[in-house]
């Protein structure tokens, strides 16, 4: 069994079974350093296939904040610690505009229906978390590459019922070695009976990753530029930036899962139009949530969905107003295929000029994302 964050799937948060746990260093790194999700894979074993998947993703409004400890001690400017300190999250707390903490934007719930092609006895399931990184200032620089745990509030159940007592510790992880440090995770050990149906679920806090302005191949798929680069300076606003990863589920025996159902609720304060699927596309958006929907194949990209940072908005979001950007923001939503709610076609009647506006009200509409 091997686990690889998924920014946290993001980013996934999926169990995995074996005799051991090791950490795939490109994925791990990639996904909690951008701060989001978490995922498992398993590896070699054949003998439990997820046949649906259900997944949540909203934002934690307001801002959930976890302290970072370094040997038992909130991290602050000058604190002297030894040279390999112990790590971890405190309880969460006040948000500060400080360095000293992780910001949880965003908050997983990862449903799994498995279907147990043979019997697993007491087997190992373990979720691995990989380290952040943040600029801590200290006074004499000691805390500068402090790396700290990149996930908080993590329960897991198994048929409704949580597996207690769990705490982050050092995990076995052979093969490892090309990690920056030693794995760290959860682990505990469950029992499958063949034939009988289980549903596994993890939910966490995870963050999000913050750039400085709207970058191609980052925050927008190359060829596919944003539309309201048109109309505002994407540079005068920050992006931030939901990453999961989703892959790998593949490794889980096959065939691939019946269902992959995604719903990605969008934080508040800022228009649907000024958010972008990077390149694993929608199947509908609303004026409150994207849903990602997959039939009888798996993954082929990572979830990964860009939006302005409003924190750092300077001044109003102009709307969408014409033919020539509502084709723009089609492209980077994934295409006419595609389909938008009643409610954001509503809102962009209220603003187009009226090459758009003949265009919406000719537009087929979807009435509820959630049917599609």
């Amino acid at each position: 069994m091997t686990g690889t964050p998924s920014a946290f799937d993001i980013l996934r948060a999926a169990f995995i079974a074996c005799a051991g746990i090791a950490t795939a260093p490109a994925l791990a790194n990639d996904g909690f350093y951008q701060g989001s999700g978490s995922t498992l894979q398993m590896v070699n074993n054949p003998h439990l296939r997820v046949r649906e998947e259900k997944l949540v993703i909203y934002p934690n409004d307001p801002v959930a904040c976890y302290p970072v400890y370094a040997d038992g001690k909130p991290v602050q400017d000058g604190m002297q610690h030894q040279e390999r300190p112990v790590v971890t999250l405190g309880p969460r707390a006040k948000c500060e505009d400080s360095f000293r903490q992780l910001y949880a934007k965003w908050h997983a719930v990862a449903e799994y229906d498995v279907e147990v092609l043979q019997a697993q006895d007491n087997v190992q399931i373990g979720f691995p978390v990989a380290w952040w990184n943040r600029d801590y200032v200290a006074a004499d620089g000691d805390l500068a590459s402090l790396e700290a745990p990149g996930v908080a509030a993590f329960h897991t159940y198994i048929n409704g019922a949580e597996i207690r007592s769990l705490a982050l510790k050092t995990l076995q992880s052979p093969g490892a070695s090309g990690l920056r440090r030693a794995a760290v995770g959860y682990a505990w050990k469950a029992s499958f009976a063949a034939g009988q149906p289980y549903r596994l679920k993890t939910e966490y806090d995870f963050g999000a990753d913050v750039s400085n302005a709207f970058y191609a191949g980052s925050e927008y798929a190359e060829g596919e530029t944003p539309w309201f680069f048109q109309v505002v300076d994407a540079g005068t606003f920050t992006a931030s930036r939901l990453i999961y990863f989703l892959t790998p589920i593949n490794s889980w025996a096959p065939p691939p899962p019946d269902r992959i159902s995604i719903e990605v609720r969008l934080p508040a304060g800022i228009p649907v139009t000024y958010f972008v699927p990077v390149y694993f596309k929608p199947s509908c958006v609303s004026s409150g949530a994207m849903h990602f929907r997959i039939e009888h194949r798996g993954p082929a990209r990572e979830l990964e969905l860009s939006m302005a940072n409003r924190e750092n908005t300077r001044g109003a979001l102009r709307p969408l107003t014409t033919v020539a950007q509502w084709n723009a923001w089609q492209k980077t939503l994934g295409g006419p295929s595609v389909k938008i709610g009643c409610d954001v076609i509503e809102a962009l009647m209220k603003t187009a000029a009226p090459d758009l506006r003949a265009r919406l009200q000719a537009y087929q509409c979807a009435a509820s994302c959630g049917a599609q």
